[in-house]
């Protein structure tokens, strides 16, 4: 079962809580116009990717904050 369609009613926390307590796998695609966008990447509920074009990746910026080291990066990106 997929969702499509406009959710600018819906709070985002609403939207991802259904997709986490229903264990959805895809990807959540948001934006305003063309230079106002995001990607949110789930598996089985799980938050597993975010992209902005104006951002560095995740991985990165979990690297660059000193939250996850680069060799554990690059294992878990294997």
């Amino acid at each position: 079962m997929s969702i499509n369609g406009v959710l600018e009613d819906l709070p985002l926390a609403d939207v991802v809580q259904f997709i986490h307590i229903g264990r959805r796998t895809g990807t959540l695609y948001l934006w305003r116009d063309d230079r106002d966008r995001a990607e949110i990447g789930f598996y089985n509920g799980r938050i597993v990717s975010t992209w902005r074009p104006d951002r560095e990746p995740l991985g990165d910026q979990l690297v660059t904050e000193g939250l996850v080291d680069s060799v554990a990066l690059e294992a878990a990106l294997k």
